[in-house]
Order: structure tokens, then sequence, then C-alpha cells
């Protein structure tokens, strides 16, 4: 019965992982459709709701120029490039957030990201 529950475990434990691996490959396939310009920017709306949210909980006295006038299409295109460029071990979800958050906030875009 151990066997069992130590297999049960482990893979309970693998579909986090594999799941994160998903969401990885689906925000690198739409940054680079987005910066191919190959799909309407009405899929992307996970890309989307990544800077919604963000904006949203950014106090408006530190929010950038860019994240106060709304142009969440100049943030994706601008985030999606960033991450391109400046890819780290943390994953392209993580990094894709990352560069949004320097794109909105004073205060992040200052910070440098490590790894």
């Amino acid at each position: 019965m151990n066997i069992l529950s130590t297999l049960l475990m482990i893979i309970a434990l693998s579909a986090p992982i594999h799941a994160i691996n998903n969401i990885d490959k689906m925000v690198k396939k739409e940054c680079k459709d987005i910066t191919n310009d190959s799909k309407p920017m009405l899929t992307n709306t996970y890309l989307k709701g990544i800077i919604e949210g963000i904006n949203y909980a950014i106090p408006y006295s530190d929010a950038t120029e860019l994240a106060k006038s709304g142009a969440i299409k100049s943030i994706m295109e601008k985030a999606c490039q960033n991450v391109f460029e400046n890819r780290t071990l943390h994953g392209f979800n993580s990094d894709y957030k990352w560069q949004v958050m320097k794109l909105t906030s004073k205060k992040h875009s200052e910070m440098k990201q490590q790894f």
C-alpha cells in the first residue's frame, strides 16, 4: 500500500510542473504572434489580463506615462520584444510579467532582474 501511495503522490506532484511548461509555451507563442503581427490582438487575452491586473495593482502615483495612457497594445508589444531580448532562467511567463512591471511601474523600471 505504501508503494501505491508513493506512486500516486509522484503523479499528483508532476501535474503542476507540466502545467507551468504549458503556460510558458502558450505565452511564448502569443508573444511570437504579437511580434510577427500574425494574429489579431483579440486572441491575446492572457497577456492583456496580466497587463490589466498589474495596472490595477500599481498606485497611480507610481505608474509610468505608458501605463497612465492605457496603451495596452504598446505595453504588450514592448514587453514581448524585451522578453525575447532578455531571457532568464525563470521561464517565459515570469519574464513577461517582469517586463510588464518594468514598463508600468516607475519603481520597478529602475530594478534589475537577476539570473
